[in-house]
């Protein structure tokens, strides 16, 4: 019993480590397992960041340039109001005929697009609206009046708008004060005297039923009015109104979308302290898509742009990478998994069977030995920082007689085992995988502790830290040195299957032509959907298969390879497929064997899929016809541009541009029609492309037509690489905007020239005066100025009418300016006010003879229209010397009262300022 208790004891302990042993035999594989998989994931998670930030990348600069164009409507917009107040500014009162004019030359419906009105509100104080009434009625409105209804402590009628006609005609008479956001923005225009937007609002335009969001832009309008009383001249800002535009940011946002083909859904909203209208929406924004904000200013409002790109856009740029990396990851964490299992297990398993299987396993261990050492494996690991080289194995003692598992050594006496004549050649393989993140795969001989100089096989692999730096290198050697003797013998055999193996990827035919049998590999079976057993060994099986409309060409080239007229056969053509559909197959063959007359008996080849391939020229082809429509049917100027300047390929919309035919513009170069101040910092763009710094870049610049006219243009340009990343040449498109600076350069025109005389006004006349004060007073010269009055101008106007007195205001004008020189200023203040500005005068008696030339032109009556009439000026001089304590506002008041002197003493004549003391 006591036996039997202790055996009973020992098959219990005996089982227990039995089950504890496969529990630690399953925990090492599995925890490999999950340390692949942890690192799987951990690389797909980051290349699917970098794969988002990407494309986020790609859509940001797309969303920047749609809302870039939308904030340039904007603003120019509120050039367009500047422009305006200054024709209010420039004289003392603006006709309704007037204001038309000026906005019919500003051309609004070509050069600023959506918007539906220019206008003019005065201010109506409540004890001048009967009065405003009465006087608008008699003006030829008889059923003028201001609306809404109501009393309110200032009314905003709406006087002018342009175009004043169809819907703008509800607008007339509007108070746009008794809208509560309308009279907010009104009133912040006038108080920072700065350009306001409003908020969203219904329009008086739309009808009730339209849900179009307007938008207005207002500017105040101020008078400066001297205060009576004061010791110097003072002046005083009187608000008398605004001048605005009317618009509906759907028309600004949905013109811009429009020439974009990437932002599809669109949204702007406002929100100025904490408001969040919606002012254009395309469609819902998704929650689950990417989506870009940014939040601008425009007139005193903060206005957030946000967009989505649509399904169409995230399709062509995803990348299928991270997924595809991930599956391999898991792939090899398995396997890993796998072979570890396999390795542990094998061991347990052997030690379990040692006692029935010893001889084998010996004879086993005595082979995997032989083996082991006869192909002289080893594993090496380089490490960068410390320049040590760690080997392992077999390949330690191959190399250092040693066989110890592992042994380090320096990287230079590593170095120094590879044989004198390949060891530069190794260096530069080694330079070549670090510089370009490329696998190492080399064969060198080298020099062995014990035995005779060997070749091996070096291959490797970079390993990288987090930043994705090379750290090392990790790689396996194998002993070659029989097969590298051999390789003189095997190359004859292996010339006769050289093509085959080549094409064998995929599939293998052997044929033997006499009887037309046919041996079919099982890839080159499968390849076509079909299982081996479903195929017969018969070229019929092949040929029946052929494409009807390839079918001739094939049996051509077959027919040239039998009868020897081709040496090989080569050719591509379509076959059906299991399922009906239609495969490209690469199909490669020889003859092999011929008897004695020549005859064929024998001929090998493999077949490859190519659909791949075929999908990819159809698609590279299509995008070529694509690109090559969009070249060539552009409303702008295209071009292909080489890396040295010259026009490869240009569209005819260029060509019509610069006025050359195609023939004469591809002799040329970028840099021979370019205007020479623009070049440098065109060429200083191309460098940065090709440099890699810049993928695009966009500036405005000047190209010189055929007839050597000048051409402003705005010029996009971006850069087309090879496979290899190399520069191939640049792809322009190139805008001709010379009418939009003719326009901007009109603008500036009508905000500081008069507009009948085309004098500078009282704004430009002012920077004038300043800019003349510091250069006399840097230069101690003497200035003159001169208040001119036409006498009884009122009179000619009542009498003749105001068409005479324009002509009366010009042809004064343009006698004075005859006069004078050409450093000297000349302007209109308004009405038929003129001020003269002298510059460099000698003394008071040749500022006075100046003044009396300008009256002689004068001297006899004139001829307007059919009528005679008499001109007579009357002028006020004064004299400004750089003395301390002398200002621009003293001066001015010294002319006014030399002028008020001399219509004291009853006109037509000159004065001369004189102070109290003289």
């Amino acid at each position: 019993m006591p036996q039997l208790r202790r055996m009973n004891v020992r098959n219990y302990f005996t089982k227990f480590w039995y089950l504890h042993g496969r529990v630690s035999r399953l925990f090492l594989p599995i925890l490999i397992f999950f340390i692949g998989l942890a690192f799987s994931l951990q690389q797909y998670y980051a290349a699917r960041a970098q794969a988002q930030e990407t494309l986020q990348a790609r859509f940001t600069i797309a969303f920047n340039e749609v809302t870039l164009h939308i904030v340039e409507k904007i603003e120019a917009y509120e050039q367009m109001l500047r422009a305006t107040q200054g024709l209010f500014y420039a004289s003392d009162e603006i006709s309704r005929q007037e204001f038309r004019k000026f906005a019919d030359e500003l051309d609004l419906d070509v050069f600023y697009p959506g918007i539906l009105g220019l206008g003019y509100v005065p201010l109506i104080k409540p004890e001048d609206k009967a009065r405003h009434i009465a006087k608008i009625r008699q003006s030829g409105f008889p059923e003028y009046d201001i609306h809404p209804a109501g009393e309110r402590d200032f009314y905003t009628s709406i006087l002018y708008l342009e175009p004043f006609s169809e819907r703008n005609l509800r607008a007339f008479g509007f108070d746009m004060a008794s809208e509560a956001n309308r009279r907010e923005t009104m009133l912040r225009a006038r108080d920072t005297q700065k350009v306001a937007l409003s908020t969203g609002v219904k329009l008086v335009q739309d009808l009730s039923e339209e849900t179009s969001t307007g938008l207005l832009m207002y500017l105040p309008l101020f008078e400066e009015v001297s205060i009576l009383g004061s010791p110097t001249t003072q002046r005083q800002k009187i608000h008398q109104g605004w001048v605005y535009s009317v618009f509906r940011i759907e028309d600004v946002v949905k013109k811009t979308l429009g020439i974009s083909s990437t932002v599809k859904q669109f949204r702007v909203r406002d929100i100025t302290e904490g408001s969040r209208q919606i002012l254009f929406q395309t469609a819902d924004l998704s929650e689950d898509r990417m989506a870009i904000s940014r939040v601008l200013r425009l007139g005193g409002r903060l206005w957030q742009f946000e967009g989505q790109p649509d399904q169409q856009f995230i399709a062509n740029y995803k990348n299928t990478s991270p997924l595809r990396g991930l599956l391999i990851g898991l792939f090899f964490s398995a396997a890993l998994g796998w072979i570890s299992w396999l390795i542990i297990n094998g061991r347990i398993r052997a030690e379990l069977l040692a006692s029935s299987m010893t001889a084998k396993l010996r004879e086993q261990n005595q082979r995997l030995s032989l083996a082991t050492e006869t192909a002289r494996m080893g594993i090496w690991d380089w490490d960068f920082a410390s320049n040590q080289v760690f080997i392992e194995g077999s390949l330690a003692l191959l190399m250092l007689g040693k066989s110890q598992l592992s042994q380090r050594l320096s990287y230079q006496d590593w170095l120094q085992k590879i044989e004198v004549n390949d060891q530069q050649r190794l260096l530069a393989a080694i330079d070549k995988a670090i510089n370009h993140r490329q696998d190492l795969n080399i064969e060198v001989l080298v020099q062995p502790e014990t035995t005779s100089t060997r070749m091996m096989q070096i291959s490797g692999v970079l390993r990288f830290n987090d930043a994705g730096q090379p750290i090392g290198m990790l790689g396996v050697s194998f002993d070659i040195t029989d097969s590298w003797l051999n390789k003189q013998q095997l190359q004859q055999a292996e010339a006769r299957w050289k093509h085959a193996l080549e094409g064998s990827g995929e599939g293998v035919w052997d044929w033997t032509i006499h009887d037309d049998k046919v041996i079919f590999s099982d890839p080159l079976i499968t390849m076509l959907g079909f299982e081996p057993e479903e195929f017969k060994p018969h070229i019929s099986e092949w040929a029946d298969r052929i494409h009807p409309d390839d079918r001739a060409r094939v049996d051509r080239a077959v027919q040239a390879l039998l009868d020897g007229s081709q040496p090989a056969y080569r050719n591509e053509h379509r076959v059906r497929c299991k399922d009906g559909s239609w495969k490209w197959i690469l199909d490669r063959g020889t003859v092999i064997e011929r008897d004695a007359d020549g005859k064929p008996l024998r001929a090998v080849g493999t077949h490859s899929d190519i659909s791949w391939r075929k999908d990819a020229e159809i698609a590279l082809r299509q995008s070529e016809e694509r690109f090559r429509n969009a070249f060539d049917t552009a409303a702008i100027g295209m071009a292909l541009v080489d890396l040295d300047g010259h026009w490869v390929e240009v569209n005819d919309a260029l060509c019509d541009m610069l006025g050359y035919h195609e023939t004469e513009l591809l002799q040329l170069t970028f840099m021979e029609v370019t205007h020479p101040d623009d070049l440098n910092l065109d060429q200083q763009y191309v460098e940065k492309l090709v440099a890699g710094e810049l993928d695009h870049y966009q500036m405005e610049k000047r190209y010189f037509h055929k007839n050597g006219q000048t051409v402003d243009v705005l010029l996009s340009v971006s850069v087309v690489h090879d496979a290899d990343g190399k520069v191939l040449h640049f792809v322009s498109q190139i805008e001709d905007i010379t009418a939009r600076k003719h326009e901007q350069e009109r603008i500036r025109q009508l905000a500081f020239y008069d507009a009948l005389t085309g004098l500078p006004n009282r704004r430009l006349f002012d920077e004038r005066i300043s800019q003349a004060m510091l250069t006399a007073r840097r230069n101690k010269q003497q200035l003159a100025l001169m208040f001119i009055d036409i006498d009884h101008f009122k009179h000619i106007n009542d009498s003749y009418g105001h068409d005479i007195g324009d002509e009366v205001i010009n042809a004064v004008a343009n006698r004075m300016l005859a006069v004078l020189r050409a450093s000297d200023t000349l302007a209109r203040f308004g009405g038929d006010e003129f001020v003269v500005l002298l510059s460099d005068v000698p003394g008071s008696q040749a500022a006075i003879k100046v003044a009396e030339n300008l009256r002689r032109p004068f001297a006899e009556k004139l001829q307007f229209g059919g009528q005679t009439i008499r001109i007579t000026l009357s002028i006020g001089v004064a004299l400004w010397t750089p003395e301390p304590g002398e200002t621009l506002a003293s001066w001015m008041k010294k002319a006014d009262v030399a002028l008020y002197d001399v219509k004291a003493r009853g006109r037509n004549a000159v004065g001369l300022y004189q102070s109290a003391a003289d």
